[in-house]
């Protein structure tokens, strides 16, 4: 009966595991004015790995583990790349955020080919001193960030949507300048819920409880 039970926990978890590989996790950081953030950088969501370059265009993305998918983004409305030096961003933060899409009033980015699923969505602009952006996923509602950089991703320094799409429902990113000013997107990280990890730990505390059921 023991080695039932540790089997159906060890078939459940590794269902989980296949179905949050294929909510697949996607980094993008948008312009090109600085360098790349690095594979160890996770930003505000903590998903480190590989970051894709968005500069306008449909674009093909790779997955954090930098494999080819099926998954692309693509702008419209008016925004362009472009960059600036905020002196108070260092390092990674520095990579992430001085360079961006520009955004006059109101732009799209639109995202294809998502498995169907639960995602947090992390969105990032450049601060722009006191000028702010809105962002918006899916109509889930508009988060106002930006302002003068804290030394750290805190609330408010980024957004964050959870979304659930549908089998073929696009990820659809609203970013809107406010009160008239200039805003931007500096990047943007897809994060599948539940992550990867949450599987993993699944199976393992399957183990451990099977374990000391034997004991």
């Amino acid at each position: 009966m023991r080695s039932i039970l540790f089997a159906s926990a060890s078939v459940m978890a590794i269902g989980l595991l296949a179905s949050s590989g294929m909510a697949q996790a996607f980094n993008i950081d948008f312009g090109t004015a600085s360098p790349v953030p690095s594979v160890s950088y996770g930003a505000a969501s903590g998903q480190a790995g590989h970051w894709n370059v968005f500069s306008g265009g449909p674009t093909a993305l790779q997955n954090t583990a930098a494999a080819a998918t099926g998954v692309s983004i693509v702008d419209s409305l008016v925004s362009f790349p472009s960059g600036a030096n905020d002196p108070l961003t260092l390092g990674d933060d520095d990579a992430l955020l001085d360079d961006y899409m520009a955004v006059p009033f109101h732009a799209v980015y639109t995202v294809n080919g998502l498995a169907a699923g639960t995602y947090d969505v992390y969105g990032y602009t450049w601060t722009f001193g006191p000028l702010s952006t809105g962002i918006d996923v899916n109509t889930q509602g508009v988060q106002v960030i930006g302002g003068v950089w804290p030394g750290s991703f805190t609330p408010g320094s980024y957004s964050l949507h959870t979304v659930t799409l549908a089998a073929s429902q696009p990820l659809v990113i609203d970013v809107y300048s406010i009160n008239g000013a200039l805003g931007a997107i500096a990047g943007v990280q897809i994060v599948p819920v539940p992550a990867p990890g949450a599987a993993a730990g699944l199976l393992l505390g399957a183990g451990v409880v099977m374990g000391r059921r034997r004991r």
